[in-house]
């Protein structure tokens, strides 16, 4: 269905989905009518596996990895830079039938949550259904999601990481897991360790091009 340009309703462990050909113009245009939704702001990638990241982003930035290692498949989706100089949000998440589905569909997927503009998600096949019917080819059923609350939105790029949208995943916790912390121990003089501080602090704020305080 997907590789024809249908759309497909589908399980995650948040919400349910609605997958698009993210190759097929005809397929993207009509899950932007069906969400109504601006044309230029783009829908999310569904992946199989973590290391399908590298097929979409150039780079990922140390902060996402440790969120990737730590929290995928799982409810978190991540922007990052790509190779145009603007960002692609991916997510993978943790369902078996959303994984098989990815894995199987042999196009990319963009995939938001099953439901009309203004309307909750749907979190069995009867809410999709209620919303969607006629409008979309296939609904796989897989039951009721598990978390039923869409997915964490991280924004990762240059300058302070952004949480533009808190699920099961909260702000505290990506916090947490996406800080590196440098301890600096000084075994003479104890000046040298706040020297040592502010000058690390400086250095990384002229890499990330950002004020120091934003660190």
């Amino acid at each position: 269905v997907l590789r024809v340009g249908g759309l497909v309703a589908f399980p995650t462990e948040t919400v349910y989905g609605v997958a698009a050909n993210a190759d097929d113009p005809s397929a993207l245009q009509r899950l932007i009518a069906l969400k109504d939704r601006p044309a230029d702001r783009p829908f999310s990638i569904h992946i199989a596996d973590a290391w399908d990241v590298s097929r979409h982003v150039p780079r990922v930035p140390r902060p996402a990895q440790k969120l990737i290692d730590k929290l995928w498949p799982g409810p978190l989706t991540l922007i990052l830079p790509n190779a145009s100089g603007s960002f692609t949000g991916l997510r993978l998440p943790a369902h078996a039938a959303a994984r098989e589905l990815l894995r199987h569909a042999g196009v990319t997927v963009v995939a938001p949550s099953a439901n009309r503009s203004g309307k909750p998600p749907p979190i069995c096949a009867e809410d999709v259904l209620k919303e969607l019917d006629g409008a979309i080819e296939l609904i796989l059923d897989g039951g009721r999601t598990a978390i039923g609350k869409s997915s964490t939105v991280v924004k990762i790029g240059k300058g302070p990481i952004q949480v533009l949208r808190e699920g099961l995943i909260t702000k505290d916790d990506v916090s947490r897991i996406a800080t590196v912390v440098v301890l600096f121990v000084c075994t003479g003089n104890s000046c040298r360790s706040p020297m040592a501080e502010a000058l690390l602090r400086k250095r990384l704020a002229d890499w990330h091009g950002v004020p120091p305080e934003d660190l």
